[in-house]
């Protein structure tokens, strides 16, 4: 399976010093934007999960991401900052209609693209 990711290196956007403006930017409804804990398609896998250091948060389609990432000024805040969206072909993934999460160790990166270019 495809996921796609939102990383500067291998750190995530809400591990970086940036979240805050970009969750402000792109606040939405946030029913549609849960932490893995409140998401119910995912929240008994993740509560369960002991050891998280090697989890990713991800997509699994860029239609995901648009719904998360869902303003123009949001995206071009994770591109100004330089996050890119990057694509990894995965063993280990746990998905909900918002969001996936999956393992990073045996993910291949495949490549990465704009988070704000889609022509």
């Amino acid at each position: 399976m495809i996921v796609w990711r939102v990383e500067k290196g291998e750190t995530g956007p809400y591990q970086g010093g940036v979240a805050r403006m970009i969750v402000n930017a792109c606040a939405g409804d946030p029913y549609n934007k849960p932490p893995p804990c409140n998401d119910y398609q995912i929240s008994d896998w993740w509560e369960k999960l002991r050891d998280r250091r090697h989890w990713r948060f991800g997509f699994i389609s860029l239609r995901q991401f648009r719904a998360w990432f869902d303003t123009d000024e949001g995206r071009d805040m994770l591109h100004d900052e330089g996050y890119k969206l990057a694509a990894y072909r995965v063993r280990d993934v746990n998905a909900s209609n918002h969001q996936a999460v999956f393992l990073l160790q045996g993910a291949e990166k495949l490549g990465e693209r704009s988070c704000n270019n889609w022509e």
